[in-house]
């Protein structure tokens, strides 16, 4: 009993070290101290303008976003398309969406080309490699979504590698200019502080932005 007991010590200090490890190594530098949602369009300035007259504190994103859902893989309804188990999760309910001119920072693409910063054309996408996969589609083909009960048709311009432990904001979806910037939409925004910052960031903001 007592050779069991010391083995399961063992057994979950290793494991706790390892996990351990792993989170000091893949968090940045500059985690986010904060993430921000319901940012209305006419309180980006001035929440932006808070940020930055606080001592300590950085603003790391702040991204568009609005809702919608896949309504069709290649001219085939969602229903009716085989899709991995893995990524049924997508194919469900609403999934929020992002518009972005330059391709982030660190952003590694696995086929495909990012879009001009300039582009005006036909709606196109970059969409997460592993989606992609589960949902058997590859660049050049073509999804539909109903966003807000319109129904759009883009092309996949590229597929990049998603790693949501890097504590990033990021999207499954992100659309190229010139489609859903008239389109109702909020704001999302990640901010990191100093720790003896973070709660005079935290009070800064809600008390002057009371919905965020």
């Amino acid at each position: 009993s007592l050779g069991a007991g010391l083995t399961v010590l063992i057994a979950v200090a290793l494991v706790e070290g390892n996990l351990a490890r792993q989170v000091a190594e893949r968090i940045p530098e500059r985690a986010p101290a904060f993430f921000f949602i319901d940012i209305q369009p006419d309180q980006v300035a001035p929440f932006e303008a808070a940020i930055a007259e606080l001592p300590g504190a950085e603003l790391l994103q702040r991204l568009p976003t609005l809702r919608g859902r896949l309504a069709g893989i290649g001219g085939v309804a969602v229903a009716e398309a085989k899709i991995d188990p893995q990524a049924e999760w997508f194919t469900q309910g609403e999934r929020g969406f992002t518009y972005l001119a330059k391709m982030p920072a660190d952003t590694e693409l696995t086929a495909g080309k990012w879009w001009p910063e300039d582009y005006a054309g036909p709606p196109l996408i970059s969409l997460g490699a592993r989606i992609a996969e589960g949902i058997g589609v590859g660049v050049g083909e073509r999804l539909s979504f109903n966003v807000l009960g319109r129904r759009i048709t883009a092309e996949i311009a590229n597929l990049r590698t998603i790693d949501w432990s890097r504590m990033r904001l990021d999207f499954v979806v992100i659309f190229a200019p010139g489609t859903l910037e008239g389109a109702p939409q909020v704001h999302v925004a990640s901010a990191s502080a100093l720790p003896a910052r973070e709660e005079a960031l935290y009070k800064s903001i809600s008390q002057r932005f009371p919905n965020i």
